[in-house]
């Protein structure tokens, strides 16, 4: 396994307990650990936590499910839909966290730290995710 793929595993299994956690929040009813902060129960809590009836941590934990498996699965010249499907995960999953990353300075005020947590690891999955012919185009510049 190339180290990317390794970074990618790696950070996806953090991802995973991080949205684990809040998806297991949402569903016991237990109070979240925030540090001494009430901004974490207030995002959770909000409006903008649901999707309809589904905790948006509930499809964080799905994704990073989806992109653990497809670091799992070799990708070379012949097979690159593992990791052309890994980018685009990852790509929703940042428009996504930082959509709620406004929601919670703009509309909220206030930060979760587990959320942030989520918005950092989403992002390096992307940026480790990018395609190599970009990355070799920009580091030629």
């Amino acid at each position: 396994m190339n180290k990317r793929r390794i970074a990618i595993t790696v950070l996806s299994l953090l991802g995973i307990f991080v949205s684990g956690y809040l998806t297991y929040i949402h569903y016991s009813g237990e109070p979240i650990i925030c540090g001494g902060s009430n901004s974490c129960e207030l995002v959770n809590a909000s409006r903008y936590a649901f999707i309809g009836p589904i905790p948006v941590s509930a499809l964080g934990l799905m994704a990073y499910l989806t992109i653990l498996i497809l670091s799992l699965i070799k990708s070379d010249e012949e097979r690159q839909w593992p990791a052309i499907l890994t980018f685009g995960v990852a790509l929703i999953g940042v428009m996504f966290q930082w959509y709620l990353f406004y929601i919670e300075v703009a509309v909220l005020h206030a930060l979760c730290y587990w959320c942030l947590a989520s918005q950092a690891i989403i992002t390096a999955i992307f940026v480790l995710a990018l395609p190599r012919r970009v990355l070799v185009e920009a580091e030629t510049e």
